[in-house]
């Protein structure tokens, strides 16, 4: 199977997340390489966005399965921009569509995942930390999840502490081909402006156990 990767991320500056330190990278050094999606006369387009807040992109890249790895949303959105971007979602070609939700979407906070998917209709899938098969026969995983941050910080959205994000994480199945996150694993994609990492360690250990094919993310605005 050969998996073609393309991305569309609305570039945007700020700080995300809370620093780490690097104590996990030398593991993660150790087993990355290069990138072998696969061969064959199969093959599978895949478009991600990610972090576009409200600002949706005019010009998204053909391909056969669509992404979004959450922030659709502003913190302070109102009902309309769900409709707004359900309708954004329903005028692309792609004809699997998977979205999460990212720590911006506080509209959505308290929702129960069937409200979430109802909201977002033309979502073939919205992942809340589950796994399905797309037509094209590959799995993918969605989870939602980023660490919380202080109580100032209003963005707070599926945001939990260490402990549940363990938990959370270590849901991945193993050898899932597709790992949808918003927030990145620690060591990747995840250094700010400041020279902070913000990705998330518990995930980046999940991540190395389950050893998807391909994993997509956002969150992070300064590298993503």
């Amino acid at each position: 199977f050969m998996i073609t990767l393309k991305s569309y991320f609305t570039r945007w500056f700020g700080y995300a997340g809370e620093p780490h330190t690097e104590e996990d990278l030398p593991e993660l050094r150790e087993v990355r390489g290069d990138l072998v999606v696969g061969n064959g006369s199969n093959s599978v387009t895949i478009v991600a966005v990610s972090d576009t807040h409200l600002v949706h992109p005019t010009s998204v890249p053909d391909g056969d399965v669509l992404i979004h790895c959450g922030d659709f949303l502003n913190h302070n959105a109102v009902p309309e921009d769900i409709v707004s971007f359900n309708e954004w979602l329903g005028a692309q070609p792609h004809k699997e569509k998977v979205i999460i939700c990212g720590n911006h979407e506080i509209l959505m906070k308290t929702w129960p995942p069937e409200k979430i998917r109802a909201a977002l209709s033309n979502a073939t899938y919205f992942l809340h930390g589950e796994t399905v098969t797309l037509d094209c026969g590959l799995t993918i995983h969605g989870t939602p999840f980023t660490q919380e941050r202080n109580w100032i910080y209003k963005a707070n959205s599926f945001s939990v502490g260490p402990q549940k994000l363990e938990e959370t994480f270590s849901k991945i199945p193993d050898d899932v081909d597709i790992l949808v996150s918003h927030v990145p694993s620690l060591g990747v994609l995840d250094k700010t402006y400041v020279d902070m990492r913000v990705g998330s360690a518990a995930l980046l250990r999940n991540v190395l156990r389950s050893r998807p094919k391909v994993h997509f993310c956002g969150h992070n605005h300064d590298q993503t």
